[in-house]
């Protein structure tokens, strides 16, 4: 098939937008129509990235679990960091904030992806407190700028690393999403601010607090709370053992299960909107489920039965998380202690699972096992493509510790 014609079938199928760029490609190919300088070369090349980008949507970049309320969250960062917001500034920096488990990484991760083909597949998504500062200077050369891809291992050093960051980038329309950033990461997240990127850039820093991005002269106005849950949404994640549609619940049930869903729900602070805590709502819900089945009223017997020490914030969290905890195979809790106080440096899978083989002196094929079922509980993050404890269940762990629990064992 001719290129005329491919370029006819394609039109025939494509929105008006498509279409001019199908025809600035058409004619820049027939015409050879690029210029000699540099400059206008880089940009008639981009030209053609964009129309394919377009044309082909790009695969998703982070490899995401399926997430409730995904779309409408993105869109929601996504109007968030609309230029109008910004006061039309050619570089927008925003800063998105919220409790541990409140699903940050996860979204941002899933924003990167929503946003591949607005940004021509420039997007980057760096973590800080996993890999080290050259690994992620190293990446973010390899998602947003055209640095050989060949001379990347050469690169041995930070400094080596920050400057071509600096040059590839520079001039050049990027999405970064910088996330989990504490006191400790600022002065390297000061670095990816001081590039010189293109017009309509985006950068987007994630935090526990509010604080934490103000001392990167993030003001209050460029802030936004991590989009919450909505109540259907809340209520998918806790039944999603039971692999019911949420419209097919009857009112008495559907009652039940948001009086389930309300006990993980909590504010932040106490001028806070009540937010639902998807990890908490996981961990309930397939506690639940192990137990009761899909017998609603159990679920809501149980849970009427929780201790009310803490109505807000982190240890309501705890209270809930505790239930399912307490109620582990000792063997089983063994294991989440250990992974959450003393996760080897290596996280690939299969490295960490041998790890906790030797250390635990269990059999491998049963640590396999107990991986998969704490994966499939929520008290580990992520096995592939390395292994990830989240630090909400290190927090409730360190708080285990404090309270010196008598059947808590530590001991390694």
């Amino acid at each position: 098939m001719s290129s005329d014609k491919v370029v006819k079938l394609l039109l025939k199928n494509c929105e008006r937008e498509i279409r001019q760029k199908v025809e600035d490609i058409k004619h820049i190919i027939h015409h050879g129509n690029v210029p000699t300088g540099k400059k206008r070369e880089k940009e008639e090349a981009w030209k053609i990235v964009e129309a394919i980008s377009i044309l082909l949507p790009l695969t998703p970049r982070y490899p995401v679990p399926s997430m409730q309320g995904e779309t409408r969250m993105c869109q929601e960062v996504a109007d968030f960091l609309n230029p109008v917001n910004f006061n039309g500034k050619e570089i927008r920096i925003a800063g998105l904030y919220g409790m541990s488990g409140l699903g940050k990484s996860t979204l941002a991760k899933s924003f990167c992806n929503f946003s591949l083909e607005n940004f021509s597949g420039k997007v980057c998504f760096l973590q800080f407190g996993g890999c080290n500062a050259l690994d992620r200077q190293k990446h973010a050369l390899q998602c947003l700028t055209q640095f050989p891809m060949d001379q990347l291992k050469s690169i041995t050093c930070e400094d080596d690393a920050q400057y071509n960051f600096n040059t590839f980038v520079k001039g050049q329309r990027s999405l970064l999403v910088l996330d989990n950033i504490t006191e400790d990461s600022i002065d390297e997240v000061r670095h990816y601010l001081g590039a010189e990127y293109g017009e309509n850039t985006c950068i987007l820093l994630i935090a526990r607090r509010v604080d934490v991005l103000k001392n990167l002269n993030i003001d209050s106005q460029s802030c936004m709370h991590v989009p919450r849950l909505e109540k259907e949404e809340a209520i998918a994640i806790l039944l999603e053992r039971m692999y019911v549609k949420i419209p097919e619940l009857g009112a008495e049930q559907r009652g039940y299960a948001l009086k389930c869903a309300n006990r993980c729900s909590f504010k932040e602070n106490k001028d806070s909107a009540p937010t639902f805590h998807p990890l908490a709502l996981k961990a309930l819900g397939r506690h639940l489920f192990s137990k009761h089945g899909t017998d609603l009223s159990k679920w809501v017997a149980e849970i009427d039965g929780f201790t009310n020490r803490a109505a807000d914030g982190l240890d309501g969290m705890f209270v809930v998380l505790e239930k399912a905890f307490d109620d582990m195979d000792p063997r089983y809790r063994r294991i989440v202690v250990f992974l959450a106080t003393h996760m080897p440096q290596n996280k690939s899978s299969d490295n960490v699972v041998k790890w906790v083989t030797t250390n635990c002196n269990e059999e491998l094929c049963y640590i396999k096992e107990a991986v998969k079922d704490l994966y499939e509980n929520a008290f580990i993050e992520e096995i592939e493509p390395e292994f990830r404890i989240h630090y909400f269940i290190e927090e409730f762990v360190q708080i285990k510790q404090y309270k010196h629990d008598e059947d808590f064992d530590t001991n390694f």
